[in-house]
């Protein structure tokens, strides 16, 4: 039965079944289901249907392939884009790799669509713009995601709950 709290079904104080010791302590099977220890209550799984984490993920991935699909006829990878546009929208908002996104860049910056020059004031320091090559296309691909995003989420019902909810994933508290 399932609790409102939680989309877990079944909750025993030892383990369900013998099949729990192939699988190593604290995982197991019961009827074909998952099973897990947790806190000395064993739990069985719905399945993946009932997963946020794996409903994420398999949101993200399907999400990612049309973004993917969308900025191919600009040659342009999701992570160039999102490095583009962060150089054009404010560049501190990408949240990317330090390794990424020097290598993003360069190839950026070999396409000519970024350039990047030293600060007068700090050697150490590389000064970014987008080129007028690169915002032009970041024009275009700011409209081809945006595009795609309209008509991947289109299908959400109640959109400004999806944001909060998005919001507080991406930001949690504390964070």
């Amino acid at each position: 039965m399932r609790s409102p709290a939680s989309p877990w079904l079944g909750r025993w104080s030892s383990a369900p079944g013998p099949a729990q010791a192939s699988k190593g302590p604290g995982v197991g099977t019961y009827a074909g289901r998952v099973t897990v220890a947790v806190d000395g209550t064993w739990l069985i799984s719905p399945g993946p249907e009932a997963s946020p984490g794996f409903l994420l993920w398999r949101v993200t991935l399907r999400w990612q392939r049309d973004i993917a699909a969308a900025l191919r006829p600009l040659e342009l990878t999701h992570v160039q884009f999102v490095l583009l546009a962060s150089v054009w929208w404010l560049a501190d908002q990408a949240a990317v790799d330090v390794m990424m996104t020097s290598q993003v860049l360069r190839v950026l910056e070999t396409r000519g669509l970024v350039a990047r020059s030293a600060d007068p004031s700090d050697a150490r320091v590389k000064r970014l713009t987008t080129t007028r090559a690169g915002q032009k296309l970041v024009d275009r691909a700011v409209a081809v995601v945006e595009a795609a995003d309209a008509e991947f989420f289109g299908a959400v019902d109640e959109p400004n709950l999806l944001l909060d909810i998005l919001h507080q994933l991406s930001w949690p508290a504390g964070g």
